[in-house]
């Protein structure tokens, strides 16, 4: 007799979770779903027994389902939603970099945690723009160091 493989680890994302819901909700069968998805039916019975806590993360976070497959928040929310109400506001006005949000991050981890052991890493960075949804892309050019009404007289001399 030939022993039974074992199934290799897979981890579902948050999209592949909720698909699952949609599904069970139409009453698809848990085997049909566990073998399409490759996991067990275990695996399902634990989706369809989180679903609140699935669709409630889901419905707070601010850039969807995505590829994330945990629902893990950041150590302070406190302070990561702080760095980003900052975020949203002064992005209007300027271009932001990594380590000017490194900097922000600091100062509002001592300003809410009043302790002075947060270390804004590259990796705390890059974990920050996932969770979030940020893609911090290279300005170039000058936003506002031209005078528009300076134009006019010079297109006259030329």
């Amino acid at each position: 007799m030939s022993e039974a493989q074992k199934r290799k680890h897979k981890t579902l994302t948050i999209k592949e979770k909720c698909d699952i819901l949609d599904r069970l909700n139409r009453n698809e069968s848990f085997s049909s779903l566990a073998s399409e998805y490759g996991v067990g039916r275990s695996t399902i019975y634990d989706i369809k027994k989180n679903q609140e806590k699935i669709k409630q993360f889901v419905s707070t976070t601010d850039c969807g389902p995505g590829k994330r497959q945990t629902l893990k928040k950041a150590d302070h929310p406190e302070v990561e939603q702080a760095l980003y109400m900052w975020f949203q506001e002064r992005n209007r006005d300027a271009p932001i970099s990594g380590p000017m949000l490194a900097m922000k991050a600091k100062y509002f981890y001592k300003e809410i945690i009043k302790k002075d052991d947060f270390v804004a890493s590259k990796g705390w960075l890059e974990r920050f723009k996932s969770r979030h949804g940020i893609c911090l892309m290279t300005i170039t050019g000058e936003k506002l160091s031209n005078d528009a009404t300076c134009i006019e007289p010079f297109k006259l001399n030329i």
